[in-house]
Order: structure tokens, then sequence, then C-alpha cells
């Protein structure tokens, strides 16, 4: 009892240490599974035969970051977290891509006119590009939207409408107030990324469960419900989480009108099959520079 009463602070120290081992090791794990499931489900390569081809690039980002911040500068460097790495882009490299865009002559365009073209039977003489966020947090409302907004350019959110205002995921969602904000300047379509379906069930995205048919219809219902209570608008446009679903799935959301995304990587030409999911570039510095470089002229 006396070395304890004189080691106390020595014990406690080393207690601080394994639980803190303890929750790194959890997280390095955690990601490494996630890392895994999300290259499952993305390509992530481009055909050679489609480098330099005319089309529609759909971009999905999920987190800006304030590269002047120090903040998320230091987040960046020392977490395992992939909100910071495999999803996440510096504010200043969005400007650079958006520049790099331009420059190149490719046109950003609205979801809607993106539609449109597709629907369209005539080949599409351009490169066009559609900016998507999935889950919108507060690094794309603080640090992309008025990179976006200064430059009058089109963009698609797709929310998780049970989580609004919420802390999820290691990242702050936006509230009902500031998409309401946002939907009333004209730039901004809004989808669904599910209403509370965006999870892992036994490290594989909960949609991929069979079973989980029914309350996935039910969840699409409240998330439609939601965007329609806020917004005044019914949602078209519909984002699979890890873009993962079932054929089950995909079936009932064509049966509702709405057009659906993936995370494969593709150029849309005109004539696409809008009953299958469109595909969608996950953007990140390595995706880039292997994919979008290579099919910009």
């Amino acid at each position: 009892m006396k070395w304890l009463k004189k080691s106390w602070h020595i014990l406690f120290i080393m207690i601080c240490i394994c639980i803190s081992l303890c929750i790194v090791t959890h997280s390095f794990i955690q990601e490494a599974k996630l890392k895994s499931i999300t290259q499952e489900i993305s390509t992530g390569k481009l055909p050679k035969k489609e480098y330099k081809t005319n089309g529609i690039l759909i971009l999905c980002y999920h987190r800006v970051i304030n590269h002047h911040y120090m903040m998320d500068r230091l987040a960046k460097d020392v977490t395992n977290n992939a909100q910071f790495h495999e999803y996440a882009v510096y504010n200043t490299e969005f400007q650079k891509q958006i520049n790099y865009l331009k420059q190149h002559n490719v046109k950003i365009i609205s979801m809607n006119e993106a539609i449109h073209l597709i629907q369209q039977q005539q080949p599409l003489k351009h490169q066009y590009v559609v900016i998507t966020f999935d889950d919108f947090d507060q690094s794309v409302y603080y640090n992309a939207r008025p990179i976006l907004e200064k430059n009058r350019l089109p963009y698609t959110l797709f929310v998780v409408t049970g989580n609004m205002g919420r802390y999820d995921n290691g990242t702050q969602l936006t509230s009902w107030h500031q998409i309401r904000q946002l939907y009333r300047d004209g730039l901004v379509t809004i989808g669904s990324h599910t209403n509370n379906m965006h999870y892992l069930e036994h490290n594989k995205p909960v949609l991929l469960n069979p079973k989980n048919f029914y309350r996935f219809k039910k969840d699409y219902q409240k998330s439609k419900h939601r965007i329609e209570e806020n917004l005044n608008t019914t949602p078209k446009y519909y984002a699979y989480p890890y873009g993962a679903y079932t054929y089950k799935e995909q079936q009932y959301l064509t049966s509702q009108g709405l057009i659906t995304f993936s995370l494969q990587t593709g150029i849309v030409k005109n004539g696409f099959d809008l009953s299958q999911p469109l595909p969608r570039t996950m953007v990140d510095p390595q995706s880039w520079k292997s994919i979008i470089c290579k099919w910009v002229r």
C-alpha cells in the first residue's frame, strides 16, 4: 500500500498510455477495414480508351479541410482517420482543381444539366464535370462553398437526413438551417444519402444485407420526407453509401423515379441507361493525378 501511495502517479500514467494504445490500435484496425471495403467497391481506374474523350465525369468529394488552419493540418498529419486522408483534400488543392478544369475548358455543370445531356440522342461534344459532396459536413460548408459561390459553380449535396447537425464519424455535419440558406441561392442540388443507414454491419455496408431491404424502403421514405419538409422539394437523386447496393434496392429506387449513383470510376456518355447507377470518381490527391488528369485534354 505504501508503494501504491508513492507511485500512484506512475500507475496512472501507465494506465493512460495503455488506453491510448488500445484506442490507436482500434482506430488502425477500423480504418484498414474501411479502406478494404472502399477498394472492393471502387475500381479506382479509368480505362485507357476513355482518356481524353468527351463525356461527363462525376466527381465525389467528402471533406475539404482548411490548409491555413493549423488544427486541420495537424489532424491530417497525426490522425489515421480516413476522413482526413482518403476522404479529404485541402481547400487550396480544391481551388487549384477548379482552376485546372477551367483552364482546360472543362465545363462544370449541374446534375440536372448532366441528366439532360445524357438523355439526348446526340454525341457529347465537350468534356463536362459534375461536382458532388457526400454527407455535407462543416468542412465543405466553410471551405468549399465559398470557392464554388465565388465562381458561381453548381454542385450537388448528398445528405444523410437523419444526422443533420450532428457529430458523426469524426466530422460535424451541417444543419438544415445552413442547407436552406444554400438552397435558396440556386447553385445547390440536394440528393439523399439515406436517412440513417450510412454505416457498416459486420464490416460491410448495411445496404448489402438482403435482410435489410424492408428497413431500406422505410429509410428512403423517411429521407424523402425530411428533404420535402425542410426544402419543399422532392429529391430526384440518391447516392449509395460506400457505393454499395443490391439489385432489389436499385429496382425499388428506379420505380420511385430516382437516379442513383455508385462509386465506380467511369465517363458517362449520352444514352447511358439511367435505370443503372451512374459512376462517380472519389477525389483525393492520388485519384486526381491518376484519373482526372489523364481524362482531361
